[in-house]
């Protein structure tokens, strides 16, 4: 199957695939990395009226608009990536599991848990590959049934060592309290990722200062956050983690930088997490009248 980004790597704090465009859907052009990434979409979508590529086509849109979604923050791009498997499964019979494991992502982004853990289970008995193992162990961690993900990311490690691997064990290692040996994983993540995946690496470096800035180490953490931004300058979770470390080691009056990245973070991502910080900044800075709106 086509690379896909595992569960770690999504919008909540595992997270996932990539995303693309419904097919024959326009894409406007952007910058760096975005730009890089909606060429792969266009690509694809002109492999869509030959025959003899389409199904592979399709599976592929499939995992970019999952990318897209997690990159830009526009959660439409998922509903696009379920159109891709819908019509994978219609016109390919013999690509169903291809296209399960798509829509097993996307219940897992939904948070319908069991739906997601029977897709994954399935995909484990007729398959068992390393990403099946890792959407079963995503499912299980999220309801909580540590003991089972453990089993499964283990099984991901003995199939293929490497970063979709890392990161899972690592936040299961910090679900169970064990921060020093979760820092220890997140790290070995960081260092197996490969270039060719921008989002992944982001992401990763987002979550590894995230833990490193709940473990006090501040330095550290704003180190991987700028590894985050390195990898996607506009990526949300990067200059939020940027932003967090700033506020960490600098007094209340200076967040004035922390501010000016937590407002353009969360006109990506206006979500509690982005805009409660927003807004503590902002009071921190007397811009009352932008922290009532922020608090709206």
């Amino acid at each position: 199957m086509p690379g896909a980004i595992p569960a770690l790597l999504q919008a909540h704090p595992l997270g996932h695939a990539s995303d693309a465009e419904a097919p024959g859907d326009p894409i406007g052009s952007q910058s760096g990395a975005r730009s890089s990434l909606d060429a792969k979409i266009a690509s694809w979508q002109g492999k869509l009226t030959d025959d003899r590529q389409r199904a592979q086509a399709l599976e592929q849109l499939g995992w970019l608009f999952v990318t897209k979604a997690r990159q830009d923050g526009d959660h439409g791009f998922y509903g696009r990536a379920l159109h891709c498997a819908a019509l994978l499964e219609k016109e390919f019979p013999e690509k169903n599991l291809e296209a399960l494991i798509i829509r097993g992502h996307l219940q897992l982004q939904d948070h319908r848990f069991e739906e997601a853990e029977r897709s994954a289970r399935e995909l484990v008995a007729k398959r068992g590959n390393v990403f099946d193992h890792g959407l079963l162990g995503d499912t299980l961690l999220d309801q909580g049934r540590l003991g089972e993900a453990a089993d499964a990311f283990q099984k991901m490690i003995d199939l293929r060592p490497g970063m979709p691997a890392y990161l899972r064990v690592a936040e299961l290692r910090w679900m169970k309290g064990d921060v020093e040996g979760c820092l220890e994983m997140m790290l070995l993540a960081v260092k197996s990722g490969s270039p060719r995946q921008p989002e992944a690496l982001a992401w990763a470096g987002s979550r590894l200062s995230h833990f490193m800035l709940t473990a006090g180490r501040v330095a550290e953490a704003a180190a991987a956050a700028d590894r985050s931004l390195d990898q996607l300058p506009e990526y949300a979770p990067g200059r939020r983690a940027k932003a967090l470390a700033l506020m960490a080691s600098l007094p209340p009056e200076q967040w004035g930088p922390a501010a000016d990245l937590l407002a353009k973070a969360a006109a990506t991502m206006p979500e509690p997490g982005y805009l409660w910080p927003l807004w503590e900044c902002q009071l921190a800075l007397d811009r009352t009248e932008e922290a009532a709106v922020t608090k709206q």
